[in-house]
């Protein structure tokens, strides 16, 4: 990468970068600042922060800059995606059968992670419920599924929650634990965590967790919702018979 010495401060800078602004940060200085929105979708409290004292501003011509619209999908995603691929990196050190994470937008990408697992053995996903509240302190719920369950679709996962779950031997409940301070429901960033156990027992029925199906349902469903699909097909195969 191509750098230049910057103009009142001895430090390298990106040759490229948009816009560099110099200077110091003060020591033993902090001024009130905010309140901010931030990514819980709330405000959060003014409070003092340290003060930086601008010495010059370069940049290119016809410059770039870049904000976020706070609290929206941007925001959240551009977070959101990184807790991802730190989750999954983690949650395999314990359990390395794990095949997928998500944060969901429900939870702001920060504080609800759904977790897909190949389940090979029993206490797997309750150690991965674990592993996923030790990743980052702004986690407070987990959902463990199976691998079949689609855990980028909520209806999936609720479906999960209520047919293969039960409070009594699948609840991972962990109270006075250190959680984000955004979060207003905390005690000052103290709370409770819970994870969800939805996988099917290995020793269960053969036909206890039998999913239904019915051939070609789907395909009808696609067809009656969207016509013109129907007709696009009639046109390329030929008569279709019903």
């Amino acid at each position: 990468m191509k750098v230049v010495r910057c103009e009142t401060v001895d430090i390298d800078n990106p040759a490229y970068a948009e816009i560099v602004s110099e200077g110091k940060i003060l020591p033993h200085v902090r001024e009130p600042e905010g309140p901010f929105g931030g990514f819980p979708k709330y405000y959060g409290p003014r409070s003092d922060k340290e003060v930086i004292e601008i010495t010059a501003v370069t940049h290119r011509n016809n410059q770039i800059f870049y904000t976020i619209v706070l609290a929206g999908y941007e925001h959240l995603l551009l977070g959101g995606i990184p807790h991802e691929a730190s989750l999954l990196q983690s949650i395999r050190q314990t359990v390395p059968s794990v095949k997928a994470v998500h944060m969901i937008p429900g939870g702001t990408c920060r504080y609800h992670a759904i977790v897909s697992i190949n389940k090979r053995n029993e206490g797997e996903a309750k150690n991965a419920i674990i592993a996923a509240l030790a990743n980052s302190f702004d986690i407070k719920y987990v959902v463990v599924t199976d691998e079949e369950i689609d855990i980028f679709d909520m209806e999936e996962v609720e479906w999960a929650i209520a047919t293969r779950f039960q409070a009594d031997r699948d609840l991972v409940v962990v109270h006075e634990a250190q959680n984000s301070k955004l979060d207003p429901s905390t005690r000052n960033g103290v709370g409770s965590k819970m994870g969800f156990d939805c996988t099917i027992s290995l020793d269960s029925e053969e036909m206890q967790y039998l999913r239904v199906q019915i051939p070609g349902y789907n395909e009808c469903l696609d067809n009656y919702i969207n016509p013109d699909k129907l007709i696009q097909s009639v046109h390329l195969e030929g008569d279709i018979y019903f």
